[in-house]
């Protein structure tokens, strides 16, 4: 028994990690969306009559070996826009059931390992809305590769109009309040004082 547990031990093949035969193609794509929001992240603010431009570049970075299984024909840029929360003002050029999302994608061919594109977006409603943008890497073989990274900007979209009808309410609220004190104060008799 103990004579055929060794031969069998001995026959058996050992058994190596995967890395040890297999060797892997490293492809890192780096992102650098603008308009960024500032430092304390607040969102970037847009007019809601207008549209914002988004530029989109990157870098396709290559491991040690680079082209070692597939090459890099070009990058896919996926972009989806949503509102997160709407205003209480509203815009009166916007109807209440306006798809307020938006979904782009484009392809671009990197030149030395360096690609940009743009979308030009619209935020008509009121609100805060986020754009989120995610790369992918397609092969000479037309497959496409989730590579990511993926990355997300806030956007805030406003009225002129609406926001200066806000602060003439707020100032008007401003200056009834400073009336009515006034107005208290005047009726207010100081007691006389006895020596």
């Amino acid at each position: 028994m103990l004579s055929w547990s060794v031969n069998s031990f001995v026959k058996a093949s050992p058994s190596f990690p995967r890395f040890f035969f297999q060797t892997l193609q490293n492809t890192v794509v780096k992102l650098a969306v603008s308009p960024q929001q500032s430092a304390n992240q607040e969102p970037v603010s847009l007019r809601a009559d207008t549209n914002l431009s988004l530029k989109v570049e990157g870098v396709v970075q290559r491991g040690d070996r680079p082209a070692l299984f597939r090459q890099v024909k070009a990058v896919t840029i996926s972009l989806s826009t949503a509102l997160v929360s709407r205003s209480s003002a509203t815009n009166p050029n916007v109807k209440s059931n306006e798809n307020t999302s938006v979904q782009l994608s484009q392809t671009v061919e990197p030149h030395n390992d360096y690609f940009m594109t743009s979308f030009i977006l619209p935020f008509p409603a009121l609100g805060i809305h986020t754009a989120k943008v995610d790369a992918g890497v397609v092969d000479e073989n037309g497959v496409t590769w989730n590579t990511g990274p993926s990355t997300t900007i806030t956007i805030k979209s406003y009225d002129d109009s609406t926001l200066r009808q806000q602060q003439q309410q707020q100032m008007r609220a401003r200056a009834h309040g400073i009336q009515a004190s006034t107005s208290q104060q005047s009726h207010y008799i100081k007691p006389p004082t006895t020596a």
